[in-house]
């Protein structure tokens, strides 16, 4: 007899608004001209609770808030691709949050001594009561300094900073205890509340009047769609990874696939996700990692349509489920050192290292990270996955498991295929140096799962081939879609 999931828990929406604030510098508020909010992971001013948070706290102290929001050229493989994608995602934004009644200004630097030497964020901070911040999972060489980065402004002026959670969906805060088994153990814990963290922000206004004289010490950046490209060229970032003109970082197109997907794929989407013929996943992984769309909206969406319940169930076991075992894989892993949730030695379990060690001489084709990053390996659809992340930013679900999977097969060792990997992954994934993508690749290698019958190359870590994949889904349909862009 199926297991019925656990009734929803009756929580008081104080309860889970709480959980999902932290203070990044634990003091209290103090007197200051304006409530600041920094925006960096949730990109969006609809449905976000951080900007929320902002507006509550800015009315309760009677204060006006400002929004600063910024793009570093120093952020690890900072490209044409995701600066093109972070702009484009701010187009209306400004718009948007000025509706709100707040003030808003993006600082664009296009250099790191022009980062360094502005002191904008210090600036503003210094004259603010208190500054409010979203927080996000620290994932990749970024994390580090994502997580510190909060609690040293606070410690530098002085000023209380608080962090605000609307990443996954539900309150990581209650699922940081331990590292999870798998999915079966964190499943019934996100279930029981579920129901109580999807509901819809209120998007309050600012009561308080703006500032009639306020001083950015930056230039604030307007971007449009025709003066994306310019703005671009003129930041010392890598030009050599281009935008992806298939997908735009705009919410109009973030709606647009969501209102798509719900209408047409989400119906089929537990059978067609994986079926690499087929396009039938939501196409939203990008827009969810620079929080262009709030997973809560896209969870709502997905449980209010008349897609079978099977569907939407699969569904929102990927968005909501997969990605909280996602992030609480990075947050009770290291973030740093060789240890951490984005190198080999951290983030594969010790019985797959194991296992893997022992076939490190099992014959294989091997090949140069040059020969990888160009697609030119010889296993024609690992080539097609590879080509469709360099030119699409994304990997079709089912193979980018694959991806993963032969990886192992074509370089000279299991800890050089996953190095290779994250890098492939940080530099071309508009989707990439997210909790959610570092954990797939540890999936690959064994994380989350437990051993199998033994294979050459693989070990007891479960195997994945082309020639099996061929023999489930039309995978000539798939090369020629990637070969047809």
């Amino acid at each position: 007899m199926a297991k019925k999931n656990p009734a929803p828990v009756q929580l008081h929406a104080g309860d889970l608004a709480r959980a999902r604030v932290t203070s990044a510098h634990d003091v209290p508020v103090r007197r200051g001209r304006y409530v600041l909010y920094w925006l960096r992971a949730l990109r969006r001013a609809e449905d976000n609770l951080a900007l929320d948070h902002a507006v509550h706290r800015a009315n309760e102290l009677g204060l006006p808030l400002i929004v600063y929001e910024s793009l570093d050229v120093r952020y690890p493989y900072a490209s044409d691709r995701l600066h093109t994608f972070v702009l484009e995602s701010a187009v209306d934004r400004r718009a948007a949050i000025e509706a709100r009644g707040a003030a808003y200004a993006f600082f664009l630097p296009r250099s790191a001594e022009e980062a360094r030497s502005s002191e904008a964020l210090a600036k503003l901070a210094a004259s603010a009561a208190l500054v409010v911040t979203d927080w996000h999972a620290p994932s990749g060489p970024l994390g580090a300094f994502f997580s510190r980065s909060a609690s040293a402004l606070g410690a530098r002026v002085g000023v209380r900073v608080e962090s605000v959670d609307d990443t996954v969906g539900v309150p990581m805060a209650l699922f940081a205890a331990k590292h999870e088994v798998g999915a079966r153990t964190i499943r019934p814990k996100v279930q029981k509340v579920l129901e109580a963290s999807l509901v819809a922000s209120d998007e309050p206004v600012v009561k308080a009047a703006r500032l009639r004289e306020l001083e950015w010490a930056f230039d604030p950046v307007e971007p449009t769609m025709d003066s994306i490209s310019s703005l671009v060229a003129s930041c010392a970032i890598d030009h050599t990874v281009p935008p992806v003109s298939s997908a735009r970082g705009t919410r109009a197109e973030a709606l647009a696939r969501l209102d798509r997907f719900i209408a047409t794929r989400l119906r089929a989407y537990d059978e067609a996700r994986n079926d690499m013929g087929e396009r039938g996943s939501s196409e939203l992984s990008a827009h969810l990692h620079f929080g262009v769309l709030s997973g809560r909206s896209v969870a709502r969406a997905a449980r209010a349509s008349r897609a079978p319940t099977e569907a939407r169930d699969s569904f929102v076991e990927e968005l909501v489920v997969r990605r909280a075992l996602a992030f609480n894989h990075v947050m009770t892993t290291p973030c740093e050192g060789a240890l951490s949730h984005h190198r080999y030695a951290g983030a594969v379990p010790e019985w797959a290292q194991r296992t893997l060690g022992e076939h490190a001489k099992d014959e294989r084709s091997t090949h140069t990270f040059k020969d990888w990053e160009s697609a030119s390996t010889s296993d024609p659809l690992w080539n097609a996955a590879q080509t469709e992340l360099l030119r699409d930013g994304v990997i079709q679900p089912y193979a980018r498991m694959l991806w993963g999977k032969v990886a192992l097969t074509l370089a000279p060792s299991a800890e050089t295929a996953f190095e290779w990997l994250v890098v492939l992954n940080d530099k071309w994934a508009l989707d990439g140096r997210d909790p959610n993508t570092y954990t797939n690749i540890a999936l690959c290698f064994g994380l989350h799962d437990h051993p199998y019958p033994g294979r050459a190359v693989f070990g007891t870590v479960r195997c994945m081939t082309s020639k099996s994949a061929r023999t489930k889904w039309d995978t000539r349909a798939y090369e020629a879609r990637v070969r047809a862009k």
